[in-house]
C-alpha cells in the first residue's frame, strides 16, 4: 500500500507531517507556559502573600504583648516610672491601635475559603486570641482607672500569657500548613516541568523516526525512478537487431 504512494503524495505527506509536529510543539510549549504561571501566581498570592500576612499578625500580637508588660510599670509609686517619658494612656492607646490593625488583618484571612485544618488552627487561634484580649481589656480598664496592684498584674499574667502563646503556637501551624502547601505546589511545577521536557523529547524522537522514515522511502522512490528512466532511455537510444544487421 505504501509502495503505491507517489513521489508527490510522500511529500505533501512529509509536509504535513512537519506541520502537525510543529503545531504540537507550539501547543504543548503554551500549555507549560500557562502551568509555570499558575503554579507561580498559586505560590506568590496564596502561600507568599499568606505568609507575610501571618508575619504581619504574629509581629502585632508580640508587640501588643510587649507593650503591656510596659504599661504595667506606669505605676506612680514604681521604681521603674521615671523611664517612661509618656503617660500610660499613650501606651494603651498604641495597644489599642495595633490590635484594631490586627484584627482588620485577620478579617481579610478569614474571608478566604480554608481547608480542614487551617480551618481548625484559625479557630482554635481565634479562641486563644479573644480570651488574651479579654483579659487585656481587665487590665486596660484598671490602669486607666489608676489600679496598679500587683494582684491585678498577677492576674493578668496568670489568665492572659499562657492563651497569648497559645495564640502565638496555632499561629505558627498556619504558618507550617502555608510553606507546605507551597512545597507542594513546587513539586507539582517541577513534575510539570520534567513531564513536559518529556513529552519535547518524545516529539523529538517520533517525528525524527517518521521523518527518517519518510525520507528514506522517497529516496527509494526515487532512485528505482530514476533508474528506470534511465533504462528507458537507453533502449530508446539502442540500435534495434535489425539496424544492426543492415
Amino acid at each position: 500500500m505504501f509502495k503505491a504512494i507517489t513521489i508527490a503524495q510522500r511529500l505533501w505527506l512529509w509536509a504535513l507531517l512537519a506541520t502537525l509536529l510543529f503545531v504540537f510543539a507550539v501547543l504543548l510549549g503554551a500549555y507549560g507556559l500557562q502551568q509555570s504561571r499558575d503554579s507561580l501566581r498559586a505560590i506568590n498570592e496564596d502561600n507568599l502573600a499568606t505568609l507575610l500576612l501571618f508575619g504581619d499578625i504574629q509581629h502585632r500580637l508580640d508587640e501588643s504583648r510587649r507593650q503591656a508588660l510596659l504599661a504595667v510599670q506606669h505605676d506612680p509609686d514604681g521604681p521603674l516610672v521615671a523611664a517612661f517619658d509618656r503617660p500610660v494612656e499613650a501606651t494603651l492607646s498604641a495597644i489599642e491601635s495595633n490590635n484594631l490593625a490586627l484584627a482588620a488583618t485577620w478579617a481579610s484571612y478569614r474571608q478566604r475559603e480554608l481547608s480542614g485544618a487551617e480551618l481548625q488552627a484559625a479557630e482554635a487561634f481565634d479562641q486563644h486570641y479573644r480570651a488574651w484580649l479579654e483579659e487585656l481589656a481587665i487590665l486596660m480598664e484598671s490602669l486607666r482607672a489608676g489600679d496598679f496592684r500587683l494582684s491585678g498584674i498577677l492576674s493578668f499574667l496568670r489568665m492572659a500569657e499562657p492563651e497569648g502563646t497559645a495564640a502565638v503556637i496555632e499561629l505558627g501551624k498556619l504558618q507550617a500548613l502555608q510553606k507546605a502547601s507551597a512545597a507542594q505546589a513546587y513539586e507539582a511545577a517541577q513534575q510539570r516541568y520534567r513531564a513536559t521536557l518529556l513529552a519535547y523529547l518524545v516529539l523529538a524522537v517520533v517525528g525524527g523516526l517518521l521523518g527518517s522514515l519518510t525520507a528514506f522511502s522517497t529516496l527509494r522512490r526515487l532512485k528505482r525512478a530514476f533508474a528506470q528512466a534511465g533504462a528507458s532511455v537507453r533502449a530508446k537510444c539502442r540500435p534495434s537487431a535489425l539496424e544492426a544487421l543492415v
